[in-house]
């Protein structure tokens, strides 16, 4: 038995991944399930006729996740009938199955932080992989096909779900403004989502509980839009969910290492991601410049997603960004840097400050982000009549942490 196989998250995951997919399994109608047979050659002409323990399992892989003939994954239905609790290690789980993948992979050697290295063989690229089984002495090499959940990461800040969270004003200003054809006093198109409150407590309670107990995690912005919420056009003639529209509204920039010429390419954005070396922004609030958050150790720097020593002094520093491009004329925003130590359950503020740089030494090890916050008075010229919208602080930048050891 490994070390991974003890370790509580660990085995909290691979508990909640059985009982979704035990619960999944048997929610394939038998409609599906003979139309997965039929299409594998396993149909005896009344009932599935599967040889093996190996023919079985990929029937219901299919059912449960990708079945033939236009009928709905029985993963969806276990989702609506028996979702798991928010923020809970199931949620997390669920989510993680909704974009699994299948490839060929070969164990690469052991992980520092529990599990193996596998190499995608058909992605090229290599994957941090939580199995127990493999982890074991003398499956190094061992090649192996499989349907793989990325738990490696999850986000900071979903679109999708934050639309659910301010359905309030979303239908207000949808249904009883943009529906109907009137657009007086409505906010610039763009500007559209200054009504939204942006942080979300689940979110980062789940963010902060994960990190808190020792797993190293990347933490991304995703949109997950799919131009299927919001039909109706803003004055620009474009509809409210487009995809420029909402691609834009952040973005996720990632702290490559160039070579020595100053290019990069594929393989250094993955190797950055990686290392959760990556901040979100709200770019729709305006484009920070000049934000950093590292690690000094004297003369030696470390970068996001690396780990520091208290015992070499090291002193944690955020760089307050501005607005890029702000108009001279425009009320000035209100900028504020934070830095947060992750908990179980969260995240505690440790420092605050408006100056141009907040300063931090620690005295106790933890998981630390940095977190730029801002009340964007500086878009009145954009928000119509909604001054309501600005007036309160929001999350501009979010950092991925930075590891402060003994």
């Amino acid at each position: 038995m490994s070390d991974l196989a003890l370790n509580p998250l660990y085995q909290a995951y691979a508990a909640a991944r059985g009982m979704i997919l035990t619960g999944a399994s048997k929610r394939i109608p038998t409609a599906s399930a003979a139309s997965q047979a039929r299409a594998m050659g396993m149909w005896d002409g009344k009932n599935p006729a599967v040889a093996s323990d190996a023919q079985l399992a990929l029937l219901l892989d299919l059912g449960v996740f990708a079945p033939l003939g236009g009928h709905s994954p029985a993963l969806e239905r276990e989702a609506r009938i028996n979702p798991p609790p928010p923020g809970s290690e199931g949620e997390a789980v669920l989510a993680a199955l909704h974009h699994t993948r299948i490839t060929l992979f070969r164990v690469a050697g052991l992980h520092p932080d529990g599990g193996v290295w596998v190499d995608d063989l058909l992605r090229g690229m290599q994957v941090h992989l939580w199995d127990a089984g493999l982890a074991r002495p003398g499956q190094e090499g061992t090649g192996f096909g499989g349907r793989l959940m990325p738990l490696d990461g999850f986000e900071m800040y979903n679109l999708h779900r934050s639309s659910l969270q301010n359905i309030g004003i979303a239908a207000e200003l949808v249904f009883g403004k943009v529906e109907m054809g009137d657009f007086d006093g409505l906010p610039h198109p763009d500007a559209f989502f200054t009504a939204f409150t942006l942080d979300d407590p689940t979110y980062f309670a789940t963010w902060g509980t994960v990190l808190a107990r020792g797993v190293k995690r990347v933490t991304t912005m995703g949109t997950d839009c799919h131009r299927n919420t919001f039909r109706q056009k803003l004055q620009d003639g474009e509809r409210i969910d487009s995809y420029r529209r909402m691609m834009s509204m952040f973005s996720n920039h990632l702290l490559v290492r160039p070579n020595a010429d100053g290019s990069f390419d594929d393989r250094s954005l993955k190797e950055a991601l990686r290392a959760r070396r990556l901040y979100g922004t709200f770019e729709f609030l305006g484009t920070p410049v000049g934000f950093d958050f590292f690690a000094a150790e004297g003369a030696v720097t470390k970068e996001i997603g690396e780990t520091t020593q208290i015992s070499a002094g090291t002193v944690l520093e955020v760089k307050k960004p501005r607005v890029r491009d702000l108009d001279p004329s425009a009320p000035a925003p209100t900028i504020t840097t934070k830095l947060w130590v992750a908990k179980e359950g969260g995240w505690d503020e440790v420092a605050s400050t408006t100056e141009p740089t907040l300063r931090f030494t620690p005295t106790t090890p933890g998981v630390y982000r940095a977190e730029v916050r801002i009340v964007p008075t500086h878009l009145r010229p954009f928000i119509g009549k909604r001054n309501d919208f600005i007036r309160n602080e929001r999350p501009w930048v979010m950092s991925n942490a930075i590891w402060v050891a003994p």
